[in-house]
């Protein structure tokens, strides 16, 4: 079922530029979710290991060798070019580090160049979605029992205190819808606290470089995409989704050290790969996890991909457009770069 995903894959999840849209556009709430990899590393105070460093070598090569099997399994900056429509193709993470800012410089006369820089979600996205938060509130609050209603008392004082270590109080937090609760129990405190301090993802850091110079952006989706595929959840699978998380949340710090080193290494299909892989380990019946993870993997990957080329095919002929997306938008046969192989694009891998 969907609610044994979301504590194993939310990590993943957070290759879905939206849903750092959603953490930062909630007063209190904290912002979403490497060639230079260390064992250990230090993300604003909290300390947290690399999982694949302690992954036994066996495991470690079967995933890989199942990383490698999808098409464009790695590189963050990817140039597809036909006639005369150039895309650039970046794949970009949520939670800001400092290993960003070569990058960043390094991307900027590409930005320069561009006729149209197409993101996940705009800044005039994020202002109306606080716009509609505060006339909505249903959007991310539940109308019915809340979450101590619904709860153990032991389970909800748990759950309260892991809230407050992310600088949520619990009469806040309370009335959350149960899927929300479980996005913010995936974000370890460390980062949890990039949201006051005001430290953006790559996403923004782009955002903010086309403001300046001037260039249009455009969102390949209405923002409120992400919120259906979370809604649709059962108010069920939803609570469960929330158990699930809280006994994953002790290694949420690992996991974004992982992924961050990850990202570094330009290795974003290989992350997926371990979340397919926990999916099926933590089901009882491996069938059903693997079932279980493409209909999630459709629903937040897939189905937005081919939505998404709709967008880009409308915009590209005759011009230079940057995509800027989550990293794991690119990989796979339905991944960005094999649809525009696939519509006669010549892809080429870039330095990045």
């Amino acid at each position: 079922m969907l609610q044994r995903l979301f504590s194993l894959l939310f990590p993943a999840f957070l290759s879905c530029a939206l849903t750092g849209a959603l953490l930062v556009a909630i007063p209190g709430a904290p912002a979403a979710w490497a060639q230079e990899t260390e064992p250990v590393r230090v993300e604003h105070g909290c300390q947290g290991s690399d999982l694949f460093e302690r992954m036994a070598p066996e495991a470690r090569n079967a995933l890989a060798a199942a990383a490698m099997a999808a098409p464009f399994p790695s590189g963050n900056h990817w140039l597809a070019s036909r006639g005369d429509s150039t895309i650039h193709l970046i794949g970009t993470f949520h939670v800001f580090d400092p290993r960003m800012t070569p990058h960043m410089r390094k991307l900027m006369p590409v930005l320069h160049k561009a006729d149209l820089i197409l993101l996940e979600a705009t800044e005039d996205d994020m202002a109306q979605l606080k716009k509609d938060l505060a006339s909505k509130p249903e959007m991310i609050f539940v109308t019915g029992p809340t979450l101590p209603d619904r709860l153990e008392p032991a389970e909800w004082n748990a759950l309260r205190s892991e809230l407050e270590l992310r600088g949520i109080p619990g009469f806040f937090a309370a009335k959350f819808q149960p899927w929300y609760v479980t996005m913010i129990l995936s974000i370890p405190p460390c980062a949890a606290s990039q949201m006051t301090e005001g430290s953006t993802g790559f996403d923004q850091l782009i955002m903010t470089a086309a403001r300046e110079m001037g260039t249009p952006t455009m969102a390949l989706e209405p923002y409120d995409t992400v919120f259906r595929v979370f809604g649709g959840m059962t108010p069920e699978e939803q609570l469960e989704s929330v158990r699930s998380a809280m006994a994953s949340a002790p290694m949420a710090t690992d996991m974004l050290v992982t992924m961050k080193n990850a990202y570094f290494r330009e290795e974003h299909r290989l992350l997926w790969e371990v979340a397919r892989q926990q999916s099926i380990d933590a089901a009882s019946d491996p069938e059903q996890g693997q079932a279980d993870f493409e209909r999630l993997e459709d629903a937040l990957i897939n189905d937005r991909n081919l939505a998404w080329m709709d967008r880009i095919r409308a915009e590209a002929p005759g011009r230079t457009l940057v995509v800027a997306v989550g990293a794991g938008h690119l990989a796979g046969h339905k991944g960005l770069l094999n649809l525009l192989a696939e519509d006669g694009y010549e892809i080429r891998r870039q330095d990045f």
